[in-house]
């Protein structure tokens, strides 16, 4: 990820994200609460949502992002898209025996 999409992004001076920022990358953030009300923990957040209020300091909490991942249905290799386009991998040769209940293949 290259500094200008880093920035088209949204992300902050610090990297810290509060409530109601979108969540620029899905994946693993770490929380830290306003008054160390609770320890940091990580949580996973979804792209296109936006960050919550905490149920006890409200907008004192703040997000910064560990690890970005891709969720799977948006991965290339597992989109309903990509099964249609990639032939089916040919059958392994001892797979007929296999099937045909074969206890030895030779």
């Amino acid at each position: 990820m290259g500094l200008s999409s880093w920035f088209a992004k949204g992300a902050t001076a610090h990297g810290l994200y509060t409530p109601g920022d979108g969540v620029p990358y899905s994946g693993i953030y770490r929380v830290t609460h306003h008054n160390r009300h609770a320890p940091e923990h990580d949580v996973t957040c979804v792209s296109g949502k936006a960050f919550p209020l905490c149920n006890e300091c409200g907008a004192g909490v703040r997000f910064r992002l560990l690890h970005a991942v891709r969720l799977i249905d948006k991965h290339e290799l597992f989109s309903p898209s990509a099964a249609a386009r990639s032939p089916r991998p040919a059958q392994a040769w001892w797979a007929s025996a296999a099937s045909n209940g074969d206890t030895e293949v030779l």
